[in-house]
């Protein structure tokens, strides 16, 4: 993550699509702390769909559902790009 082009947040993932539901952790750096959250996913063409913990450090949920307090659920969409029209 970039703020005034300077980095300030460098992140990773990692995978895990053979786990019941899929897994993902995500690696985050800011300066020298590290910290990791734990969260499920699906991927569905071009959607994503992510649920992550609501709080930092907290376990990894156990299913891909928003539930308050709890997990926050992100749904990501591919964006095709649109044909070029002629002028």
């Amino acid at each position: 993550i970039l703020s005034d082009g300077k980095e300030v947040v460098k992140g990773e993932y990692t995978l895990d699509p053979a786990a019941a539901p899929r897994a993902i952790d995500q690696v985050i750096r800011e300066g020298d702390k590290k910290r990791t959250e734990k969260g499920v996913y699906r991927l569905d063409g071009d959607t994503l769909t992510l649920c992550m913990p609501a709080d930092y450090g907290a376990d990894r949920p156990a299913e891909l559902k928003a539930v308050a307090g709890k997990t926050v659920v992100i749904t990501l969409k591919r964006v095709k790009d649109e044909p070029k029209k002629d002028k």
